[in-house]
């Protein structure tokens, strides 16, 4: 009976202390959404900035800045695309910079390896710059497509 009282005390405060986590990265997933509908939706920023989403996984980290940040510096993430879900890239990798001032790794979720994921980037010139990643669920991945369907580019016969 003790045995089960301390494995149910154990469980339950692993528990609590994974829910802030897990909120946070609810919390997280659910602005970066909002950003990602938001930009979808802006016909200028869609013939402009050439946006394309996809569902991929990161697949390395570039090294973490150890020194002091006297402005923002980046930390480079690997991706590999498994499906283009909006837009146009050749390829099937991508390499990502984040800001990174921590002097540790990115946080994890929604930066962990091997993760199922869905990203949003654009390429308003020669660069490529991606909002965070969000967790993989069928249920964003019909949302986000949705969005996709409503897309009207701007009227570029000016």
């Amino acid at each position: 009976m003790r045995l089960r009282i301390a494995q149910f005390s154990a469980l339950m405060l692993a528990c609590m202390l994974a829910a802030p986590a897990f909120a946070q990265t609810a919390a997280d997933d659910l602005h970066v959404l909002s950003v990602i509908r938001r930009n979808l939706a802006n016909p200028n920023r869609v013939t402009y900035n050439n946006p394309f989403v996809f569902v991929g996984e990161i697949t390395g980290f570039g090294p973490i800045f150890q020194g002091v940040c006297k402005e923002g510096v980046n930390q480079e993430v690997d991706f590999s695309i498994s499906k283009l879900i909006y837009g146009d890239f050749d390829g099937s990798t991508i390499r990502a910079r984040y800001i990174n001032c921590s002097r540790a790794p990115l946080p994890s979720p929604p930066f962990a390896q091997h993760a199922k994921l869905i990203v949003y980037c654009e390429r308003p010139h020669d660069s490529i710059s991606c909002l965070n990643p969000v967790s993989y669920s069928n249920a964003t991945l019909h949302e986000i497509r949705r969005w996709i369907a409503g897309i009207h580019p701007a009227d570029s016969s000016h």
